[in-house]
């Protein structure tokens, strides 16, 4: 799914890419916030490694569990 998508990004031409990581509200807060960053710093590694853009194009950030898209009750 991210190939495809840096594809698409890439066709269309950007200027710039930040990468978003986030979890449930399961778990202690700071260890949330902890793991929503390595998520998305492994997402950005990634970009970087295979896409050829340059590190100031792309940043990455977590916000562990502070904003969701849906409750825990929801798969």
């Amino acid at each position: 799914q991210i190939d495809e998508f840096l594809r698409r990004l890439q066709a269309r031409g950007f200027h710039s890419l930040t990468i978003t990581g986030h979890t449930d509200s399961i778990g202690d807060e700071l260890y949330n916030l902890d793991l929503s960053e390595r998520r998305a710093a492994s997402v950005a590694r990634y970009v970087l490694k295979n896409y050829n853009l340059k590190a100031s194009k792309v940043k990455h950030t977590g916000y562990g569990e502070n904003r969701p898209i849906a409750s825990n009750a929801n798969y």
